[in-house]
């Protein structure tokens, strides 16, 4: 959860059009002809500040909400601006780890008669799970004559079964974690221009075209691309017996993608027996701020009596910066501020939220200090934070030359010498863009 010190605001800016003729007029006149999410600096007493003029030595910033009125930040003194911090938008990254083959090298160690055992540590992301050890299991006990692709499959198999009963699979039919076998082998076959259909969960699948020269019992297939990698590898148990142009081919695990009726043609092949590796990647938990926050699975992958098979961790969990589910739950601590002190409560009341989970969002922190006398009559700092979220884009509200939210805020810092980080650049138009 984002921390604050004693007061903060959050505005959410949209990526529009900059309202003509605002600077040095009262924002009063204009509040109607501006767009949803259109933001604007003004005086305290309301005047739209341009960047070409004269910069007030207190502002405020503004911008129109959905249901057509203004929302104000606190007054800001240029004098006690600290810092502002312009960062880009970032995507956040969900682990992946893979076992044996990793799409490039590595293989599983092949062993008669063995039990092999795939724990996962999954590690609490929030309060609930705090002082707990949470441990699932996949195992596969192989025969005396044991392959790679016999001791991938029982693996995945139990990995997935074991994982079936999750919380989220039940309440949300979510598969937080993925489980996918993959191959190095080449391509065998490209199957012609046939496509195919498949089913989430569902261990059929149709081919466009006759496929019985091409697809027989013990064929493995690629779905999702060409040539060895990371994408998922199926091995084909057979067939019914119906039309050759409609057969339905049955796979030895469920399919585990996304459900299509029309797998482009060239991301379908057969492949030739290469090393076998299981691919472990993960989705973001379900997110309803404020019931369920932005968390996303981080767990560690250890192998017992596996031989010399390893782990590739291959991707970190990072949660990104300018996320959706970031933005609002920030609006939706900050509400707080405005009054909204139990915004948790049961049933859960419907408060203001600007955030649009369509849109991507840079961040830009201005950090400041509000003077104040005390009960005691000495004078006080009180340190806030107004944090801008900012939809990725060139609209004029950034980058206007008079009124622009970013030309304004770059004016600032050149006349009162502020401290400006960035991730890329220093103009924050710009950066906002980025």
């Amino acid at each position: 959860m984002q921390a604050q010190r004693n007061v903060a605001n959050l505005l959410v800016v949209n990526s529009v059009a900059a309202t003509a003729g605002m600077e040095s007029n009262n924002i009063d006149a204009y509040i109607s002809s501006m767009s949803t999410g259109e933001s604007v600096i003004v005086s305290p007493g309301g005047i739209v500040v341009d960047a070409t003029g004269t910069l007030p030595t207190e502002f405020k910033i503004a911008t129109k909400l959905t249901d057509g009125t203004l929302q104000y930040s606190d007054t800001i003194k240029a004098k006690g601006i600290k810092t502002i911090h312009a960062n880009k938008y970032v995507a956040p990254t969900n682990q992946i780890d893979y076992i044996g083959y990793n799409g490039s090298s590595g293989s599983f160690d092949v062993i008669n008669s063995n039990i092999y055992s795939v724990k996962m540590y999954l590690k609490p992301t929030d309060v609930a799970g705090f002082m707990q050890q949470k441990i699932k299991e996949g195992f596969y006990e192989t025969d005396s004559t044991a392959t790679q692709q016999e001791i991938a499959k029982g693996l995945t198999d139990s990995l997935i079964k074991n994982f079936s009963r999750e919380p989220d699979k039940k309440k949300f039919g979510t598969d937080r974690f993925v489980f996918e076998r993959i191959n190095s082998g080449a391509q065998a076959n490209a199957l012609g221009t046939a496509t195919a259909a498949l089913t989430k969960g569902s261990t059929a699948v149709v081919f466009s075209e006759d496929m019985t020269a091409l697809v027989v019992a013990g064929t493995i297939l690629r779905f999702g691309t060409s040539g060895a990698g990371t994408a998922p590898c199926y091995v084909v148990t057979g067939h019914d017996s119906g039309a050759a142009a409609a057969r339905v081919y049955t796979l030895d695990i469920p399919y585990q993608g996304s459900s299509t009726t029309a797998l482009a043609a060239g991301s379908v092949e057969s492949v030739t027996e290469g090393n076998w590796g299981i691919k472990i990647s993960s989705v973001t938990y379900y997110f309803d701020e404020p019931k369920f926050r932005y968390h996303q699975p981080i767990w560690e992958t250890i192998l017992q009596d596996c031989g010399s098979t390893v782990v590739t961790k291959s991707t970190k969990t990072t949660p990104g910066s300018g996320d959706y589910r970031q933005i609002k739950a920030m609006e939706q601590l900050f509400l707080g501020n405005e009054g909204n002190y139990y915004r948790a409560q049961i049933p859960q009341p419907v408060f203001r939220s600007e955030v649009s989970s369509s849109k991507t969002y840079a961040i830009v922190t201005i950090e400041h200090v509000d003077n104040f006398t005390d009960n005691l009559g000495g004078k006080a700092d009180s340190l806030k934070q107004v944090y801008l979220a900012c939809e990725k884009g060139n609209g004029g509200t950034y980058s206007d030359a008079n009124t622009g939210l970013g030309t304004i805020l770059n004016a600032y810092v050149t006349a009162y010498s502020i401290p400006l980080s960035y991730t890329t650049s220093a103009t924050i138009a710009t950066e906002i863009n980025s």
